[in-house]
């Protein structure tokens, strides 16, 4: 369902936007600092790094505006917390003169770290039972490591609807600033488990957002950039959430340049 609406989004945007007007290609990297909360109190702080490319067709139809389709994918991972994310979008969107906004369709994959739970933490008889009962259910634990106490917090993926808008400025509009919230929902977003046999443990997707804001500076085919990402979600409270802790609330801010074709 995913690469069908996003194959649709591409055939759409090709057969309405001027693409042969103009194209635009752009590639980037970027470095800063990110923070990482869990629902039940556990954080980490540490580097955080961001890389992305993008396609732009119909720019520059007109001065005054046009259709404007947007594709590419940005990544987003952490050094001290080890996470990574996966972002691949397709934007339709409507330009007036040097703003450019509309929907666009995203498919998001979010690798999550272990975490600590002291009721992973078991041994002996207690262990024993606990491995008892969820052979009972049938299923595999959330818990990876009864010696340390760590559970699975699993992968998030899903499609998701977003809305954008980029603002140009300055000389040739060489100068930009642009947006982007994504909201998730439990009926195109779940939780997975990395594992195989995969667990059935995992709680449900109650409600996220994903909102990331960029500006930037091109200097011919060179621009520099700074962005700012926040994300949060939260889970239902079921099974291993009764303590909220797979409810998570991620902020990063990066600096980084690039190249534009």
């Amino acid at each position: 369902m995913a690469r069908a609406l996003l194959r649709s989004m591409c055939v759409l945007g090709l057969l309405l936007c001027p693409a042969a007007s103009f194209a635009q290609a752009r590639i980037w990297g970027e470095v800063g600092h990110q923070t990482v909360r869990m629902g039940d109190g556990q954080g980490q702080d540490g580097r955080g790094y961001g890389a992305g490319l993008d396609l732009t067709l119909g720019e520059g139809s007109t001065r005054r505006g046009g259709l404007v389709l947007a594709l590419g994918d940005e990544m987003r991972a952490g050094h001290d917390v080890k996470y990574m994310d996966n972002l691949t979008f397709v934007d339709l969107n409507v330009r007036v003169k040097r703003v450019t906004f509309g929907p666009g369709v995203n498919f998001v994959f979010i690798d999550r770290p272990d975490a600590l739970d002291s009721r992973c933490q078991l041994s002996g008889t207690a262990l024993q039972q606990f491995q008892q009962n969820i052979a009972a259910l049938g299923t595999t634990p959330t818990c990876v490591n009864y010696v340390i106490g760590t559970r699975g917090m699993g992968a998030i993926s899903g499609l998701a609807p977003s809305g954008n808008i980029r603002v140009r400025f300055g000389p040739r509009g060489r100068g930009f600033i642009q947006a982007r919230l994504i909201v998730f929902s439990s009926s195109t977003a779940k939780v997975e488990d990395k594992r195989s046999p995969p667990s059935t443990l995992y709680p449900d997707l109650d409600q996220a957002w994903d909102g990331r804001v960029s500006a930037g500076y091109r200097f011919g085919h060179t621009f520099v950039r700074v962005t700012y990402a926040a994300r949060e979600f939260t889970f239902l409270r079921q099974f291993s959430n009764n303590n909220d802790m797979f409810n998570e609330s991620e902020r990063q801010f990066t600096v980084g340049a690039g190249l534009a074709f």
